[in-house]
C-alpha cells in the first residue's frame, strides 16, 4: 500500500491496466514502476495541459466580455446620437482592435 499512495490517481490507472500485478522477478516489478512512472507524467502533463488551455479560453472570453460591456455602454448612452454611433464606438475601441477579435470569435 506505501507504494499506491506515492502514486495516487496514477497507481488506480496503472492497477486497472494490470500493470502492479505481482508477478515473478524483479525486472518485472521495476518495468512496472517504470511504466507507472510514465503514466504519471503523461497524466500530469495532460492535466497542465487541460489547464493551460482552460486559462488561454477564459482570458479569451474575458477580453470579448470586457470588449462587448464598452460597446454596450456607447449604444445605452442616451447623449451618444444614431449617427454619431459608430465613430463613438470606433473612438472607444478601435476598428482593427474590434475586427480583430470578432475574426476570432468565429473560428
Amino acid at each position: 500500500m506505501k507504494g499506491a499512495a506515492a502514486f495516487g490517481a496514477c497507481t488506480a490507472l496503472s492497477d486497472r491496466n494490470g500493470l502492479s500485478a505481482p508477478l515473478h522477478g524483479g525486472d518485472y516489478r521495476r518495468a512496472c514502476g517504470h511504466s507507472r512512472s510514465l503514466s504519471c507524467q503523461s497524466y500530469s502533463r495532460a492535466g497542465r495541459e487541460l489547464d493551460e488551455f482552460r486559462l488561454t479560453n477564459a482570458k479569451a472570453t474575458n477580453q470579448k466580455v470586457l470588449l462587448l460591456r464598452e460597446i454596450g455602454r456607447v449604444v445605452l448612452d442616451p447623449s451618444v446620437s444614431d449617427e454619431q454611433l459608430r465613430q463613438t464606438i470606433y473612438q472607444h475601441v478601435p476598428a482593427d482592435k474590434l475586427w480583430q477579435l470578432s475574426k476570432n470569435a468565429i473560428s
